[in-house]
């Protein structure tokens, strides 16, 4: 990546990402099925927003996956992952909602992979994450000190595309998290991530 950009983020408690106004009022539609009793737990909460883009609801999706089919759902512009990180008692990052383009090649779309990879990286944090107890989803709001990210402990995502592994790890944990890749995916993932280019 001699070309690439990084990018650095420290989103704890954010609020969602790149999500357009309106996005909470967007009517869902979902692909047909062969009977109403399957379409229920067969559909994909597929939203329309005002403008025309739509919003892929990904918990709707892994209710009746049996295989990852990343390119499923490449045409839609944006997808919900709900609350990353969240734990009985209400503890976790927030909502993520993370844009694609799939202008932008294989890059420019969120796979499967990366939203196992941050769910693993998430579940496991006290083994990474040592001496922050358990992943530090409590005090967020002091993360705004330069000086203070710097001693977080570092995930660097390599070839990140849309950042979606990267984004959810630093919702979930408190940890400084930089996204690799060339600079027209950085510039994307940028966009809606509250990411500060280095």
């Amino acid at each position: 990546c001699g070309d690439g950009a990084t990018y650095t983020s420290t989103l704890m408690k954010t609020t969602t990402t790149a999500v357009p106004s309106g996005g909470a009022d967007a009517s869902v539609s979902s692909s047909p099925s062969s009977s109403e009793g399957e379409r229920e737990s067969e559909e994909d909460a597929i939203a329309s927003l005002p403008d025309g883009r739509t919003v892929l609801r990904y918990a709707s999706y892994l209710r009746h996956q049996r295989y990852y089919d990343d390119l499923k759902h490449v045409d839609c512009d944006f997808i919900d992952y709900d609350f990353i990180g969240d734990e009985e008692g209400g503890k976790g990052g927030g909502r993520l909602v993370v844009e694609q383009d799939k202008s932008l090649g294989k890059g420019g779309i969120c796979w499967d992979a990366a939203f196992i990879l941050a769910e693993h990286m998430i579940a496991r944090r006290n083994a990474w994450l040592p001496d922050c107890g358990d992943g530090g989803d409590d005090d967020h709001e002091d993360d705004d000190d330069d000086s203070a990210s710097d001693l977080l402990p570092a995930v660097v995502e390599l070839g990140s595309g849309t950042g979606l592994a990267g984004l959810a790890i630093a919702k979930a944990c408190r940890c400084r998290v930089e996204l690799t890749d060339l600079p027209e995916l950085t510039a994307a993932a940028a966009k809606g991530g509250g990411l500060t280019r280095r």
